[in-house]
């Protein structure tokens, strides 16, 4: 680009257009300075302009499309995306909370890049299967950074429940001896259960209604741990 000064003036014009865009790259300079004079000596002067961007910093959003998945191997995409384009890549940290933990019951990456002048990108939230049971688990997961190119929409949070597939345990009662003598015998009662499970299990004894031994005849805790 060049400025014609004619002969017998002492100064030329040369416009400068700002393009717009939709992508957000915050506020730009442009510096400019004399390369070249012709019939003339530059000077070392420079001129500098600043660019306003237009475009809003984008938001980042999160969302998932189940809410509920089974236990054995069922996944939902967890989809981010941005209300604009943005010059710079946008590392979006999520954070994961709730009764399931991360690499036991589910995996998913926790830093998630949505490429320049891209607004969506899209991971995958696997559940993982046991044979222990634990009842349903919640899964919650949030914006927890953003980085500086990009601000989160509020409160950005999903709630995901894990549905158990093994049965709940059966308890069965067993004892080591049938017969035990008056005179300070001792049986051991046992509480067995099957399949295992995660959580304490507390076992609430009675007395059937068809025995013939009065509650004074023997001593037994009506709770097994």
């Amino acid at each position: 680009t060049s400025i014609q000064i004619r002969p017998g003036k002492t100064g030329g014009i040369a416009k400068l257009l700002a393009r717009d865009d939709r992508i957000h790259e915050g506020d730009e300079t442009v510096i400019i300075s004399v390369a070249n004079v012709n019939n003339g000596v530059g000077s070392n002067k420079s001129v500098t302009l600043t660019i306003k961007d237009n475009e809003f910093t984008p938001k980042v959003s999160l969302s998932v499309d189940k809410k509920t998945l089974e236990e054995s191997g069922d996944s939902t995409p967890v989809r981010i995306k941005l209300s604009g384009m943005s010059a710079c890549n946008v590392t979006v940290t999520l954070g994961f909370s709730g009764t399931a933990k991360a690499g036991e019951d589910y995996e998913i990456g926790e830093t998630i890049t949505i490429p320049s002048e891209k607004t969506q990108v899209v991971t995958e939230l696997l559940t993982v299967d046991d044979e222990i049971y634990e009842g349903n688990k919640t899964v919650i997961v949030e914006v927890e950074n953003t980085g500086p190119c990009a601000v989160e929409s509020g409160v950005q949070r999903q709630s995901i429940t894990i549905v158990d597939n093994d049965p709940p345990p059966v308890v069965t009662l067993s004892a080591d001896s049938s017969l035990i003598s008056e005179e300070g015998g001792i049986a051991i009662i046992q509480a067995t259960t099957n399949p295992a499970s995660s959580k304490e299990i507390i076992v609430t004894l009675a007395i059937g209604a068809s025995s013939t031994a009065p509650s004074t005849d023997f001593i037994l805790p009506l709770t097994i741990i």
